[in-house]
């Protein structure tokens, strides 16, 4: 039997296909927008990405780990100005340049230039940020590249060829770089007077043009040879330069397959020194052979003598080929024979640089000859021990008398003099820390005072004569100087103080340093009468110490205390004493703006400071002058805190 469909049941069918297919389509791209979403939250670059009102929709993970911020702390571009960058100044900067670039972006659909800006990070820190945005669509899609380790390695290998560069230029040798082309492409050099050209006329020309003839040709051959074989050549020339006739070193050594590095080294003074060492050793034979003492020189090892002159043939009775190859022991008389092989190998081991001793030789005819008898090495620091020269005088006659008063003489003034040598070390040592002391005093008071005087004065001259013609930023600008100028004045200042503390002369007596806490509080209130200031002083605290240095130190800790207690409604400052382990520790207290105490020990260091200058002003040289004239009382100082609850300096005299 036939069927028959209705059609409104294949019509059904089809309807229940397009509604499968439709979810089908809208599920893959569900999941197409989340791995999307997914893909740009997990991106390795900062990105941000908001609707073309500003709302920001969202940012990635990298963003936030980099800079700190969330959706939370941004939620509109407009948000961003403000916490990115807080100086107001650089925040108008930005922003004029930014929203310049945003509107072309918008208007031609493309993105914007990139553009490094300086961002401050919600912990405060600040990075170079590299910043563009594309316009997608309904959506601004911003990118915050960090490029601030970029920056820093590019810094770095600048400075690293600016340093190898120095070093280069500092050591005496004369460097040049030679391309295939036989033309200079650099030259370095210690002292230009040492080129045949200044280096700006050396530099882009050729070398027949800088060099004689012959040395141009010489360097044309070792040019094609290192490019052709990748090899150092090394060379030798001599050259009529400077009024006389000097030697050269050459070394080539590729640099790339088309220029190679040459270093020239003037060896001039190292052949005249061979030529005069040659004649030394003509002029020492002709001693050795003629001098009026025995000399021989020896195998340290096997103790044989090598070479020995008549003199010493003559001492001993021997001719020179009978002492040949002799080892020195068989003849010495054997009362010192064991100390003398004892100086021996203290010799070898490096721990003396030489020995004198007198001692018998058995001469050949059986007679015994008393000789002074004086070893050096003929090896250098750290080699291994080979020949050693030995020299002796005949004192058989003079032993019992002469000889010994000289030889005891001698003694006393070697060490007389070795006396008077350490102590004259010593004070030119004591006198030279005396005068760099002196000098770096006078520099400070003097030399850095004067252009001091000179920006403030002119600063001044200017402001007060040309104000009118200059445009209030410049004028501001003109004032940045003075303050920064005052500021340096005050540094110098208290570097001088600093000085003078570690040198000044001190005079004890009895110092009652509650005393001095009174009097320096009184005219710190009387500085500013408007502030309100609970101040606290044990009646009597005496101490032995110098009077003009204790006030310097109790000036420092109230004034420093007096001042991180500026910005409190009800101040309190307290200086006081307790026992700690049966010593008398005396201590100032107050209830101010306090520090980190993980920096404690940072505290007194010259220029040291744990609050920015526009908190709290200051030098930073305070604490460290206390620490000094503490340190000079025989005492120590320390310091405990919590940020934001108040310090407590403690402090000891000896």
């Amino acid at each position: 039997m036939q069927k028959y469909f209705s059609p409104s049941v294949a019509l059904q069918q089809q309807i229940r296909q397009k509604r499968l297919r439709k979810r089908q389509i809208l599920s893959e791209a569900l999941e197409q927008e989340r791995v999307c979403q997914e893909a740009i939250y997990y991106l390795p670059i900062p990105i941000g990405i908001a609707d073309r009102q500003g709302r920001v929709l969202t940012y990635n993970l990298k963003f936030t780990e980099v800079y700190g911020y969330t959706l939370q702390d941004v939620p509109h571009i407009q948000d961003w100005p403000a916490r990115a960058y807080p100086d107001p100044q650089y925040r108008q900067q930005v922003m004029s340049e930014w929203e310049r670039d945003v509107e072309q972006a918008l208007q031609q659909e493309t993105a914007t230039p990139p553009r490094e800006y300086r961002v401050t990070c919600k912990d405060g820190t600040q990075r170079d940020v590299e910043i563009s945005t594309r316009p997608v669509g309904n959506l601004m899609i911003t990118s915050f590249i960090d490029v601030t380790d970029r920056k820093r390695i590019a810094d770095e290998l600048r400075r690293s060829l600016e340093r190898n560069r120095a070093i280069l230029s500092a050591q005496p040798d004369l460097l040049f770089v030679i391309d295939s082309n036989l033309v200079f492409l650099d030259c370095i050099a210690s002292d230009p007077a040492r080129l045949l050209q200044p280096p700006d006329k050396v530099i882009g020309r050729p070398v027949e043009q800088i060099l004689p003839p012959f040395l141009a040709e010489l360097t044309r051959e070792k040019v094609q040879q290192t490019l052709q074989t990748g090899q150092m050549q090394i060379y030798d020339y001599s050259l009529y330069f400077q009024n006389r006739t000097m030697f050269f070193e050459s070394r080539m050594t590729p640099l790339n397959t088309d220029s190679v590095l040459v270093l020239v080294r003037d060896v001039t003074d190292a052949r005249n020194t061979e030529q005069a060492l040659r004649e030394s050793e003509k002029r020492f034979r002709v001693l050795f052979e003629n001098a009026g003492v025995g000399v021989a020189q020896g195998d340290t090892n096997t103790r044989r003598f090598l070479k020995i002159n008549q003199k010493y043939c003559d001492i001993l009775g021997y001719t020179p080929a009978e002492l040949e190859n002799m080892d020195f022991a068989k003849i010495t008389y054997p009362e010192d024979l064991q100390r003398n092989l004892d100086l021996l190998e203290q010799l070898k081991r490096g721990e003396i640089r030489e020995f004198t001793m007198e001692k018998r030789y058995i001469r050949k005819d059986g007679s015994l000859v008393w000789v002074l008898l004086t070893v050096s090495p003929l090896w250098g620091p750290g080699e291994p021990p080979s020949t050693h020269i030995t020299v002796v005088h005949d004192i058989t006659e003079q032993k019992r008398a002469e000889y010994a008063l000289r030889y005891s003489e001698a003694q006393l003034r070697r060490l007389n003099a070795e006396l008077e040598r350490r102590v004259a070390e010593r004070t030119a040592q004591l006198q030279l820390a005396n005068n760099e002391l002196e000098a770096f005093a006078y520099s400070v008071s003097h030399d850095l005072r004067a252009p001091l005087r000179a920006i403030d004065g002119f600063s001044r001259i200017l402001l007060n004569e040309h104000g009118a013609d200059l445009s209030p930023n410049a004028r501001e600008l003109i004032e940045r100087v003075r303050v920064a100028n005052q500021t340096m004045s005050q540094l110098v200042d208290a570097l001088l103080g600093l000085s003078r503390m570690s040198r000044a002369a001190m005079y004890r007596e009895k110092v009652n340093l509650a005393d001095l806490a009174r009097s320096i509080f009184s005219a710190l209130q009387e500085s500013a009468p408007e502030r309100k200031v609970q101040f606290q002083v044990i009646e009597q605290a005496i101490v032995e110490g110098d009077p003009r240095l204790l006030r310097v130190v109790m000036e420092n800790l109230l004034g420093n205390a007096w001042k991180f207690t500026s910005r409190k409604d009800q101040a309190y400052i307290e200086f006081g004493a307790q026992t700690i382990a049966n010593e008398t520790v005396y201590f100032v207290r107050d209830n101010g703006a306090g520090f980190n105490p993980h920096y404690a020990d940072k505290l007194f260091g010259p220029f040291q400071r744990l609050h920015r200058a526009d908190e709290f002003e200051g030098t930073g040289i305070g604490l460290a002058t206390v620490q000094r004239i503490i340190r000079r009382h025989g005492g120590r100082i320390w310091a405990e805190s919590q940020l934001g609850q108040g310090a407590t300096f403690y402090f000891t005299l000896g």
